[in-house]
């Protein structure tokens, strides 16, 4: 972009030609007093150009070359119009002038001197400056040489020393200030870049830093301080530096408008035209580098209208901030103006026109760091609000998640109080410790059962092991936590005895790990008496049960006999009356009929008895023994059908004689049937007796007869399902069985004592629950 100038310089000139004479208060422009001679062999040497050589007038505003064969002779002449000498300082401002000597005319016509290194030259930057004295009012002849692979311009003027002093002091300040600022502009620009990460910044401080090297080689600073980079650059530095400025100005206006958003095809064109100057540059540094300052001149100027027109249609569009772009490329266009109204001689020269470029530029970047600033300072406010928006939002999240933080905890401390109600109003008890033995919980019911049990109180957060009693209990323990803390859960039965009852306990023990790594213990006991009572009542219904089904077994199979036999003894008596015609015997079989129907008729009755007893509960209900007696003896008189039984009957009922009436009759009556079956036995006196005493908690009976007796080996199994004491017996081997069973569900008891031939007396004991009621 900065490139303009000096293609506009290049563009319009014209011719001018005026007396150079020596001023004491102001600079000379000598620019169009040069005449020149172009050396095309560049073999000639002062002394032949003095004599040979035909110089011409330079034009108004300078020699231009863009190709130079050989070398450039200058003459200048000049003229002091003081009365005594005049010392002033002569300066060459074109940048490219690497290679310049300075002849001056004299006795013997001696080189005054020749240009000096880049490092030395004039603080106005590349400028050639050479010292000449000049006498009083005589006119000096100088003859310059000069050499460059680059094209070069003439531009030349003449200070006293003392307004090159004046001149330097100030231009020694306006470009300390300058560079000063752009250098401060982008490196804030690169802060900002680093601290928002947006890459405009980064961009617009790369805009800068070709603005100063741009400008800097005109100033003379980018050829004294990166004097390699000159040197690498063969010369064309400044037309690489104008090509890379325009090409960032494109880019960076892409950035800075965002173009991309509103109108893509102007974004493809951007793109197109950056690439453009890239590749003109390449291939002109490759090919014809010389061409390459020709072909940038109109560059510059083709991209400043492309800038304001692009920014004018952004400002039409309402982009942000695209009034600021327009505006700085704006002024900045007007400060190049003012330099082209110079040129052609419209306007006059002076610090404003010879630094209108610098002025453009820094017009230019502070309306545009301006803009970046109200940028930023936006993306600050933005960042402020939604910082704010987040912190009202965080605000509420923060007390939404204090309320539910508040609401899990009192569900937590809910939950827990639960737990802790639940535990410690669990009948087991529950306790937890550490791997040092150090009690951490325990519930009530645990704590109870320890001062029950050792008569003191168990102390929270203390070692259980010490607060054990007896050295052989506290190893026994110890072994146990110590069995658990490795790893093991573990099952065991205790009894202790509490309140003078021996408890039983079951306890499960399981370890709490963390990270793998055992903790801690918890133990769970359950007191088990109850269900060891159980367990043992459960035992001895099976074995009840067991007991049961052999009974069962045994029955169906002396059943099915019992009761074939005398059916088939009736079978037998009916095929044998069916045949009989003699009344006697007849009368005979049907005696034995009755008597096989008899038989089946007390098994029957048995089976029935046995039924009830298994099956009915107890009833409880006064009883008159007199009355049950007689009655069942009423019953059982077809088996005294000779009368020859004697039968006493003796009672002492002091108490009222409460029990089951049912199971009553069932046991009297298989007893007294025993007696009269047994009793008159091959007896001459046969005798039944039936004698009671009723108590006030029991009522005792005892039936005797004074039959055969039984055998002392027969005793122990009389009571057996159907078993026999008599070969010849004709009952079913269920009588006394039903009894013996008949009173375990009375909880009586019964006992017999016998021998043979001394009779037998059963005695019976039943509880009366007179007291009871």
């Amino acid at each position: 972009m900065k490139f303009i100038s000096l293609a506009l310089l290049f563009f319009f000139s014209y011719p001018a030609f005026s007396q150079i004479v020596l001023d004491r208060e102001k600079e000379v422009d000598i620019t169009s007093e040069i005449e020149y001679f172009i050396d095309s062999t560049g073999e000639q040497d002062i002394t032949r150009i003095k004599r040979n050589a035909t110089f011409s007038p330079a034009p108004p505003v300078g020699l231009r070359l863009n190709d130079l064969e050989g070398n450039l002779w200058l003459r200048i002449t000049l003229q002091n119009p003081y009365q005594d000498d005049e010392q002033s300082i002569l300066i060459f401002k074109d940048p490219s002038l690497f290679n310049i000597s300075l002849f001056e005319e004299g006795e013997g016509e001696s080189l005054s001197g020749a240009s000096v290194p880049q490092h030395e030259k004039d603080v106005a930057g590349n400028h050639n400056a050479f010292n000449i004295n000049t006498k009083p009012l005589e006119t000096e002849i100088i003859y310059v040489k000069i050499q460059s692979d680059n094209f070069i311009t003439t531009s030349a003027t003449v200070f006293t020393d003392k307004l090159y002093h004046e001149k330097t002091r100030r231009e020694y300040i306006f470009l300390g200030l300058f560079y000063g600022v752009m250098m401060l502009i982008m490196v804030y620009s690169i802060f900002l870049f680093v601290l928002t990460r947006m890459s405009v910044f980064l961009i617009y401080g790369s805009y800068i830093l070709g603005s100063m090297l741009f400008t800097g080689t005109s100033d003379g600073f980018t050829h004294m301080y990166l004097n390699p980079l000159v040197q690498a650059t063969g010369g064309y530095l400044e037309y690489i530096l104008a090509a890379v400025s325009n090409m960032i100005a494109l880019i960076f206006m892409d950035r800075f408008l965002h173009t991309q958003r509103w109108s893509v095809q102007i974004h493809k064109v951007i793109k197109g035209l950056v690439w453009s100057i890239g590749g003109i540059l390449t291939f002109t540094l490759l090919f014809t580098p010389n061409e390459g300052f020709e072909v940038m001149r109109p560059v510059g100027i083709v991209v400043l209208l492309i800038v304001l027109w692009v920014s004018g249609k952004a400002v039409k569009q309402h982009v942000h901030q695209a009034r600021y772009f327009f505006i700085a490329f704006l002024g900045y266009g007007f400060f190049i103006t003012l330099f082209v109204l110079n040129l052609f001689r419209i306007i006059h020269f002076s610090f404003l026109v010879q630094y209108s470029i610098h002025f453009g530029i820094i017009f230019n970047l502070t309306v545009l760091s301006i803009a970046l600033g109200m940028r930023v300072y936006r993306s600050y406010q933005n960042s402020i609000r939604a910082e704010r928006e987040k912190q009202v939002e965080y605000s509420i999240k923060n007390e939404a998640l204090e309320k539910l933080v508040w609401d899990r905890t009192k569900a937590i401390i809910q939950k827990e109080n639960e737990l802790r109600s639940i535990i410690d109003n669990s009948d087991n008890l529950i306790w937890l410790i550490d791997t040092d033995y150090i009690l951490r919980e325990l519930n009530t019911a645990f704590a109870t059962s320890w001062e029950l049990t050792f008569n003191k109180k168990l102390k929270k957060g203390k070692n259980i092991v010490e607060q054990i009693p007896g050295d052989k209990l506290k190893e026994l323990w110890r072994s146990r936590y110590d069995k658990v803390f490795k790893g093991e859960a573990i099952r065991f039965r205790e009894n202790y005895e509490i309140d003078g009852e021996q408890r039983f306990f079951e306890i499960n023990v399981f370890p709490i790990r963390e990270n793998r790594i055992v903790k801690a213990a918890a133990f769970f006991s359950r007191d088990i008496t109850e269900r060891m009572k159980y367990e043992q009542e459960l035992k001895d219904k099976n074995i009840a049960l067991q007991k049961v089904n052999q009974e069962l077994d045994s029955f169906v199979y002396s059943a099915s006999h019992d009761l074939k036999a005398p059916l088939a003894s009736i079978q037998g008596l009916i095929a044998l009356v069916r045949d009989e015609n003699d009344p006697e015997h007849r009368k005979q079989y049907y005696s034995m009929m009755e008597r096989s129907i008899n038989r089946l008729d007390q098994f029957i009755r048995d089976i029935i008895d046995y039924s009830r007893n298994t099956r009915v509960e107890n009833k409880r209900e006064v009883i008159d023994i007199t009355e049950m007696i007689n009655s069942i003896l009423d019953d059982l008189k077809y088996m005294n059908t000779s009368g020859a039984l004697e039968i006493a009957l003796e009672g002492n009922e002091k108490y009222p004689f409460i029990s089951d009436p049912t199971r009553m009759r069932i046991i009297l009556r298989n007893l007294i049937s025993n007696a009269f079956r047994y009793g008159h036995v091959d007896k001459e006196d046969p005798q039944v007796s039936v004698s009671w005493i009723i108590k006030k908690k029991e009522a005792v009976f005892f039936i005797s007869d004074k039959g055969p007796g039984i055998d002392k080996e027969h005793i122990e199994r009389i009571f057996e399902m159907f078993y026999r004491a008599h070969e010849t017996s004709s009952g079913s081997g269920l009588g006394l069985y039903i009894v013996k069973e008949t009173l375990y569900k009375m909880d009586g008891d019964i006992s017999v004592e016998s021998g043979k031939g001394k009779g037998t007396t059963f005695k019976i004991v039943i509880p009366n629950y007179s007291s009871a009621s």
